[in-house]
């Protein structure tokens, strides 16, 4: 386990892109630094006894990181933490947390990400550690999402494509719209269609509970080993069945 801390963070950046994420920007306190690794999660403090987890969207940074929070009409978990950091000046939160970092791979097997929604920000995170370090493996995200305007930073996964050979962006619509020309259907039948030997990778996954468990299960039906298989999700399952 990792020694956690609290900050109170300035708020630097609230700001909406798309048509319903916010990325935020965080800084630590003066004279501080934060200490996390990319693919691990924070709380935000609303309180003594509420504490919401979130993704740092961002590569470790000592003294700004990231957050991509979605706007969910009538959802008071992401609605109250968007006020806070709207309308406050600074926020209050916990971490590191988590252990799916880029270091649960052997370093060997290229990597797979699948992820949905605002999913992304823990691949998002690790991906770009992975592009700044010239990390050599082959690198696939496959991205889910219910309307191309959800792709909210689809132009810099395009970029990560077009800079680096090893590196392969595939954008899944869950129905094919007018004028889209992509991949459409579940973003896991896109994965399971184009790669057969699904066995060959170290696999990330980042989305809802349901998304996560549900791609699980069928990536063991198709024989994947279950230690190449990440996600903070399928840990805290794994614990409570340990106990």
């Amino acid at each position: 386990m990792n020694n956690q801390s609290i900050y109170l963070c300035s708020i630097l950046e609230c700001e909406k892109i798309g048509s319903d994420v916010y990325i935020v920007t965080l800084e630590a306190p003066e004279g501080q630094s934060f200490n996390h690794q990319s693919g691990q999660y924070l709380l935000v403090r609303m309180s003594d006894n509420d504490a919401r987890p979130y993704s740092i969207a961002s590569s470790s940074d000592e003294r700004r990181l990231q957050l991509h929070i979605k706007d969910i009409p009538g959802n008071d978990f992401t609605g109250q933490v968007l006020t806070k950091l709207q309308n406050e000046k600074t926020i209050e939160i916990q971490l590191p947390m988590g252990q799916c970092t880029i270091d649960r791979s052997n370093g060997l097997r290229p990597l797979l990400f699948i992820t949905g929604g605002t999913g992304f920000s823990h691949s998002h995170a690790i991906i770009k550690t992975l592009v700044e370090q010239d990390d050599s493996r082959q690198i696939l995200l496959y991205w889910g999402a219910n309307k191309e305007s959800e792709f909210y930073l689809g132009e810099q996964a395009k970029q990560w494509m077009n800079e680096n050979d090893n590196f392969t962006f595939v954008p899944v619509l869950n129905q094919a719209a007018e004028g889209w020309s992509g991949e459409s259907g579940m973003v896991h039948e896109a994965v399971f269609n184009q790669l057969p030997q699904l066995a060959d990778y170290d696999i990330y996954l980042s989305g809802s509970s349901a998304m996560v468990f549900n791609i699980y299960r069928q990536l063991r039906d198709h024989e994947v080993p279950s230690d190449q298989i990440f996600s903070d999700m399928l840990d805290i399952l794994r614990e409570n069945n340990e106990q």
